[in-house]
């Protein structure tokens, strides 16, 4: 399935939007298998508490709805409070909050030890 223009695609508390994106289902179960974005691809996780919320960017993603990974890519950008990572590739587990970035620049503040 294509969607054109202003996609949002929803699972949970992930939001993901794009110019255009490709839904592939399983044959299976008809399940959403992978979505494909291409275009001003923005993420969202929100988060309790709110300075947890994760938002990403990049010119193309792709998301895995059974494995709770998105991988973005091209100009990728992934922040979390005030840390920022940028990178070629951006692979975001959801589940497990882990981050892996390939080619990586970035700020990351020390937490306040007050």
């Amino acid at each position: 399935m294509h969607l054109i223009e202003g996609v949002v695609v929803t699972q949970g508390d992930i939001e993901l939007t794009a110019n255009k994106a490709t839904v592939k289902f399983s044959e299976d179960t008809q399940d959403v298998e992978q979505v494909s974005a291409i275009g001003n691809v923005k993420i969202l996780k929100e988060s309790k508490p709110p300075e947890d919320k994760i938002t990403g960017e990049a010119q193309e993603a792709v998301f895995f709805p059974e494995r709770q990974v998105v991988i973005l890519k091209k100009k990728a950008k992934i922040t979390k409070g005030n840390d920022t990572l940028k990178g070629d590739l951006i692979n975001y587990n959801i589940a497990s909050g882990n981050i892996k970035v390939e080619s990586v620049s970035g700020v990351l503040l020390p937490e306040n030890s007050e």
